[in-house]
């Protein structure tokens, strides 16, 4: 079955934006995020955002479409040669917004859902992962229905002191498992968890096919009673993150 990905900017005290919806924090240029976005591309097709979020990243990566060296929505800058590429990207690749308001949509790429089960029988059809990219509320929602198997954060080096928590709907404690962490030169730092549930249902085989992960051929995870045991060296992973654009919004 395929993997539904959570992939969000934070700040270090877990918030996702400034009281007043200030997202400056997270837009700055970051070539070695954006080469860890394009790898994690290579692995996902739909792409899922919930009502709020949407239209900003509709009207966003559409003007860089239409006019890549005109001043951009929030940033009033021209497009850079990364925007332009994800821009390009994501007009030939499905997104999905999840709402029960939401009547239409510009980008000929979007359909509306209006229930997360929907999302639950997308799951369960072939094809490669899923990527959500918010905002909080989407995320969580489908977390409290247990649809999330994998978080990705990049924590920016930043502490906001306030403003719109990261997982601030969920209802219930959530026990993830440590898949991995990278240090950035930008001081950010992308950090991959797995929710326990999938993490130990996983399988050598499963984990194999994650474009993201590059596994030693003759060192493999082996099993103990119902749970994994890692006996794996892992010599590198590719990982991804949504583009330094829009952050995510509720």
């Amino acid at each position: 079955m395929r993997k539904i990905i959570a992939a969000l900017q934070t700040s270090v005290d877990g918030f996702i934006e400034r009281p007043n919806g200030e997202l400056d924090w997270a837009m700055a240029e970051d070539e070695e995020t954006w080469r860890d976005v394009f790898g994690m591309l290579e692995s996902v097709d739909p792409r899922i955002l919930g009502r709020v979020m949407y239209p900003l990243y509709e009207q966003y990566w559409m003007a860089v479409l239409s006019n890549p060296t005109g001043p951009l929505p929030l940033s009033g800058k021209p497009a850079t040669k990364n925007e332009i590429k994800y821009a390009r990207w994501a007009d030939k690749t499905p997104h999905i917004v999840v709402s029960k308001t939401l009547d239409k949509v510009a980008w000929k790429t979007t359909r509306i859902v209006r229930d997360i089960q929907e999302i639950r029988k997308l799951k369960q059809q072939p094809g490669k992962d899923i990527h959500v990219l918010g905002g909080a509320t989407l995320v969580s929602s489908l977390m409290n229905a247990g649809l999330i198997d994998e978080v990705r954060l990049m924590v920016n080096p930043i502490i906001l002191g306030g403003g719109k928590a990261l997982f601030k709907d969920l209802k219930d404690r959530k026990s993830l498992q440590f898949v991995h962490a990278k240090p950035l030169k930008s001081a950010k730092v992308s950090l991959i968890s797995a929710l326990k549930e999938f993490a130990e249902s996983d399988s050598p085989a499963d984990v194999k096919q994650h474009k993201f992960l590059s596994i030693d051929e003759n060192l493999w995870l082996k099993r103990k009673s119902s749970h994994w045991k890692s006996n794996v060296s892992l010599k590198r992973r590719e990982i991804g993150f949504m583009p330094p654009g829009p952050i995510p919004r509720n």
